[in-house]
């Protein structure tokens, strides 16, 4: 008997009355986090709050991709962590000449 939970190997429904049982392929792994982390650190050049979730979805990303080496964005995933980490090192850097120049 499979686990309902398995993802990796075929399984059957039961046959209801007079059917034959039909294979299920099982859902392809995906790392949607990882793609959702590379979209949010581009929009984070527009709206640099968003720039914090592309690090926390890349980051997420990132673990899940060495958790599992066979799903697709790790890459991406990467690409999200560095790009929002530059953004906020940005915005750090920014403020902070800014208040320095409006000191008295």
């Amino acid at each position: 008997m499979t686990d309902i939970h398995d993802r990796t190997s075929i399984t059957r429904v039961p046959p209801g009355p007079g059917y034959p049982a039909i294979p299920v392929a099982p859902l392809p792994q995906s790392n949607g986090i990882g793609l959702a982390g590379f979209i949010l650190a581009l929009c984070g050049l527009l709206f640099v709050p968003l720039a914090v979730f592309g690090i926390i979805f890349g980051a997420v990303g990132l673990r899940r991709t060495k958790k599992n080496p066979d799903l697709p964005y790790g890459g991406l995933s990467l690409a999200a962590v560095i790009i929002s980490s530059i953004q906020a090192a940005a915005v750090v850097v920014v403020v902070v000449l800014l208040t320095s120049a409006l000191q008295p």
